[in-house]
């Protein structure tokens, strides 16, 4: 899935970020969850490398 990550500090929120989810499924997302980030397979290259990509999961 593809979430609106909004990104905070201490004084409160700094940007929206829009970025891959690690959950797809609905009924297991939800507005203002915490998420952290962390990083995902994307493809591998023509070496057979693989290449990452960052994502967000729930805490």
């Amino acid at each position: 899935g593809v979430g609106l990550v909004e990104l905070t500090d201490d004084t409160g929120p700094v940007i929206r970020v829009e970025g891959r989810l690690t959950e797809n499924d609905p009924a297991k997302l939800r507005f203002g969850m915490d998420v952290e980030l962390t990083m995902i397979p994307f493809t591998t290259d023509e070496e057979g490398n693989e290449i990452v990509t960052f994502a967000f999961q729930p805490v």
